[in-house]
């Protein structure tokens, strides 16, 4: 019984999101501390390389936050579509509610420790240049509950459009 689109894959998805918003957060902050290093450079002295790294940051800078939420949006999309596609009998309703609720525990841990890495100063410049990912991050618990239950929804849609129990 190899089925996708259920509560593990929520779990498995909210540890993927935390470690990715995290990730891009910390590159950010990183870049914005080693960037006028590099620009003092002998190297940033040609007036082509100075423009080109100057460029090259303001491109990358304004898209590193939507690199991150488009992957949240794209593994979301993709749990919604596995769980309609996947049956399950309204049995396990009552366990996917209780593995629900850890998923929110979960969510609510991951939504704690990201306000309190972001309180710091240190990474003030990263977090202003990813509004939407520490908006996402800032509603987590919200938002995984949120797709906890239209994956529920769609998942037993899909038991009862499927005409009967695959497992």
């Amino acid at each position: 019984m190899n089925k996708r689109g259920n509560i593990i894959d929520i779990i498995t998805i909210s540890v993927i999101i935390f470690g990715v918003a995290l990730a891009g957060l910390i590159l950010l902050t990183v870049s914005d501390s080693l960037y006028p290093h590099l620009l003092n450079t002998t190297l940033a002295d040609n007036p082509t390389a100075n423009s080109t790294m100057i460029k090259a940051r303001d491109f990358a800078e304004g898209r590193v936050d939507y690199m991150v939420s488009g992957m949240i949006i794209i593994l979301l999309i993709g749990l919604l579509v596995f769980a309609y596609l996947s049956t399950a009998s309204p049995i396990f309703t009552a366990l996917y509610i209780v593995l629900l609720i850890i998923a929110g525990v979960l969510a609510g841990i991951f939504q704690w420790a990201w306000e309190r890495i972001t309180a710091s100063a240190s990474l003030a410049s990263g977090l202003a240049n990813m509004p939407i990912t520490n908006f996402i991050m800032s509603n987590f618990v919200l938002f995984i509950i949120g797709i906890g239950i239209i994956s529920m929804v769609l998942m037993y849609v899909g038991y009862s459009a499927g005409g009967g129990y695959n497992g």
